[in-house]
């Protein structure tokens, strides 16, 4: 420790950057959503309250058809599911 802070001692501390200010999701891959990002949009299939057919799905645990609803939803377009249970 008395070794770090001969080395340091004198010098500034670092100034940090300010980090830019987005919203960052991921799962399996980063999302960043910021001033340019135009349009996100997001998949709210994978709902148990407001799909019927995925509640049902959830209910006789059929998860692998589950499963399939969202990922019908990403090869349509979604950059987000929303999954609610």
């Amino acid at each position: 420790m008395r070794a770090i802070a001969d080395v340091v001692v004198g010098r500034p501390p670092r100034t940090v950057p300010e980090p830019p200010r987005r919203t960052r999701l991921s799962g399996l891959e980063p999302l960043t959503i910021g001033p340019e990002s135009l349009f996100v949009n997001v998949g709210e299939r994978t709902n148990v309250s407001g799909s019927r057919r995925f509640a049902t799905l959830i209910k006789e645990e059929d998860y692998e058809t589950a499963i399939e609803v969202a990922l019908q939803q990403v090869q349509g377009g979604s950059q987000i599911i929303d999954v609610n249970m």
